[in-house]
């Protein structure tokens, strides 16, 4: 747990050396463990009431905090992967990182739409070629995974991927996406 939180500590000046952040999936997890730690807050205040007449009037079961350990969990997971999918550690050269974090457990099509598109607005070039190679198919797929790459910010780093790159592979990615 202590090197969890010395790498999240050290995230937010990591994040500030990149130029152009991706930064949809760190609002969407930030807020979701905010609000987990506001109800962890909550649950810790009712238990903390020192009056007899309190404790009785405020019940707290079990069961309560068995599903908020459940939270807190799923938080650390979304923590663990928002940390992959950042993982500005040169020597690993890991390339794109296709998890499913709990945040995403309902719709896993959203984590790799996020990775996809934080490689390709972040990455090295190779790897920002094969996530636009990569990205093209899920978009082929159906309407709604075309709609969700543009929600979530797709669009943009794939033309500036166009624009930039002199590389064919870039550029028939880049087109291959804009014609689906």
């Amino acid at each position: 747990m202590r090197g969890n939180t010395t790498t999240i500590h050290h995230l937010p000046a990591d994040l500030h050396r990149q130029t152009f952040l991706y930064d949809r999936p760190i609002r969407r997890i930030v807020s979701d463990v905010f609000k987990t730690l506001t109800r962890t807050l909550t649950l810790l205040r009712k238990c903390k009431r020192r009056s007899i007449f309190r404790r009785v009037v405020t019940i707290v079961c079990q069961a309560d905090f068995r599903k908020l350990q459940n939270l807190l969990d799923a938080s650390i997971g979304d923590l663990k992967w928002l940390l992959s999918v950042f993982d500005f550690d040169s020597s690993s050269n890991r390339g794109i990182v296709l998890s499913l974090p709990p945040i995403a457990s309902n719709d896993p099509i959203l984590s790799w739409v996020w990775s996809f598109i934080a490689s390709i607005q972040m990455g090295q070039l190779s790897f920002r070629i094969e996530a636009a190679n990569e990205l093209a198919p899920v978009a082929q797929d159906n309407d709604r995974n075309k709609k969700l790459i543009a929600e979530e910010g797709g669009v943009p780093p794939l033309l500036k991927l166009l624009k930039e790159s002199s590389s064919p592979d870039a550029q028939i990615g880049s087109c291959f996406f804009s014609l689906v």
